[in-house]
């Protein structure tokens, strides 16, 4: 749930659809989408639209409309895993996955924005890092490397954590929220802003 732009890329995670449809029909994961897009951004309400559709044709995925502050606060009291697939390096901060880490989300994220400085892997979060992250590569090769990393932390950590080791899953629950606390708060903002 946050701005539909492109760099955002929503759609990372609909990459193969084959890919996410298993886990979707074994009822691993629920992708649930909301956002807004800017009225004159086109690709942003083209991709937005794109993951509408696709929401019909697809079971366990839906988008929200009407993204607005009772929903936001909604969405990240109630989230298990805060998906954030900016390209990197386009991400300013990403201040809905703090919020979702304050309320015990994990983060997984693109190694950009806040996540650099606030999520530390397998520890409050995952992040989406291999060799050669900030080779000059195409953007095309860029989004194939960043989906393949994302689907084997959902697949081979997060799924297996979530649904066969509860103290662990609360753990890095715990760990979210302390840490996301003690780094981002209004104290900090202030000082540094």
């Amino acid at each position: 749930a946050r701005r539909f732009a492109d760099y955002k890329r929503a759609w990372l995670i609909l990459m193969e659809r084959d890919r996410i449809l298993r886990l979707l029909k074994e009822n691993k994961i629920q992708l649930i989408f909301s956002g807004k897009f800017h009225p004159a951004d086109t690709l942003g309400r083209d991709m937005f639209n794109n993951i509408l559709k696709q929401s019909y044709e697809l079971p366990n995925v839906v988008v929200l409309p009407n993204y607005e502050l009772d929903l936001s606060a909604m969405l990240k009291k109630g989230t298990d895993v805060w998906l954030n697939t900016p390209l990197r390096p386009f991400e300013a901060s990403g201040t809905s996955g703090m919020s979702a880490n304050m309320n015990g989300a994990i983060h997984l994220s693109i190694y950009d924005g806040w996540a650099v400085e606030g999520t530390f892997d397998d520890i409050n979060g995952f992040t989406v890092t291999y060799p050669g992250l900030d080779d000059d590569i195409s953007w095309e090769e860029r989004h194939w490397k960043d989906y393949e990393c994302m689907m084997h932390i959902i697949e081979n950590k997060i799924i297996p954590t979530y649904y066969e080791n509860p103290q662990r899953w609360a753990e890095l629950m715990r760990q979210a929220i302390r840490t996301s606390a003690a780094y981002f708060h209004s104290d900090r903002m202030v000082i540094e802003y």
